[in-house]
Order: structure tokens, then C-alpha cells, then sequence
């Protein structure tokens, strides 16, 4: 037989349940959650389950700011620029898994086209309704320029391809930010 010490505990077991109750009352009782530890950088909570609300507010605020910046931009400069689409994919489905969580890939991709169609939607119609106020000085209804919607965007071929590869790119994004 050797003689090779097995013990690799930091300190001696206690022998009775005295002893380890006095030893285990040296140690501080401060909160040490994940929540209070101090760190370099903060950490977002993580949820084990889809919070729908939560998601949709945070692609949502990023969809409208986005949405906003892109019809600013094609109403001041007067030119089309449908490869916004694609980083306006991109960051919605971002602001979803910020708001979402890294769990439920699926939910956050269905979430993230939603918002991503309802958002290039309505940046294409308001964009065209305000070039057709422009022009004509007023409308009769609400929908008095959408054949001008269909004419200008969804009757051209390149631009209903951004607007497919935005929608690609925003279910790709949402997938591959599962545990990022």
C-alpha cells in the first residue's frame, strides 16, 4: 500500500452535525444570484418560456424606428431603396430576441415575419401616399393611392425580391440567435 493522501476538500469534514452547523453559519449570507453578482458587462434575464408581448414590443420599437428612417430617407431623396428591406429584416428579428429570450426559435421567426410584413407594408404605402399628396395636393379616401402601392412596389420584380430576401433574412436571423 501507498501512502497517498485522498483527501481533496478545501477543509476538514466536520464530525458531528454541531460542527457543521457552526461552520456552515462562518459563511456570509448575502444574496449571490446570478441577478446581483457584479460583472463586466450586464446580462439580459433569461426566460425558460416565449413571452409573445415582451417580443413584440421589442421588434416593434425596432421596426418603427427603422420604418421611420427608411421613409424619411425615400421621401428627401425621392429614389426607391428597397435593400433596406434586408437590414430592416435583420433588426426586427434582433429586437425579437432581445424581448423573446434564446429559447423558441420558431415562435420568434413567426413573431419577427409578422412584424417585418406589417412594417414593409406600411412603410410602402405611406411612402406612396405621400408622393401621390405630393402630386395631386389631396385624397379623397384613405386608400386614394393604392394603385400606385401595386404600380410603383409590388408590380417590380427586383424589389419584391428584396422584400423576399428581407423576409428570408429575418427567419434565418431569428434561428440563428438561439443561444447568442
Amino acid at each position: 500500500m501507498t501512502n497517498i493522501e485522498t483527501n481533496y476538500s478545501v477543509r476538514n469534514a466536520p464530525e458531528a452535525w454541531g460542527a457543521a452547523a457552526a461552520a456552515a453559519e462562518a459563511f456570509p449570507t448575502e444574496d449571490t444570484s446570478p441577478l446581483r453578482r457584479k460583472r463586466i458587462l450586464p446580462r439580459i434575464p433569461i426566460r425558460d418560456e416565449a413571452d409573445l408581448v415582451t417580443s413584440m414590443v421589442g421588434g416593434g420599437i425596432l421596426a418603427v424606428i427603422i420604418g421611420w428612417a427608411w421613409f424619411e430617407h425615400e421621401t428627401t431623396t425621392l429614389e426607391q431603396s428597397p435593400w433596406i428591406a434586408l437590414f430592416l429584416g435583420v433588426i426586427i428579428a434582433i429586437g425579437v430576441r432581445l424581448g423573446n429570450g434564446p429559447h423558441h426559435a420558431d415562435v420568434r421567426a413567426t413573431v419577427s415575419a409578422v412584424i417585418y410584413l406589417l412594417t414593409l407594408l406600411a412603410v410602402a404605402y405611406m411612402v406612396e401616399r405621400y408622393n401621390y399628396l405630393s402630386v395631386y395636393g389631396s385624397a379623397d379616401s384613405f386608400w386614394a393611392g393604392d394603385t400606385y402601392v401595386l404600380r410603383n412596389r409590388i408590380g417590380q420584380p427586383e424589389i419584391m425580391g428584396f422584400w423576399v430576401l428581407g423576409l428570408i433574412g429575418t427567419i434565418q436571423t431569428s434561428y440563428l440567435l438561439r443561444r447568442r
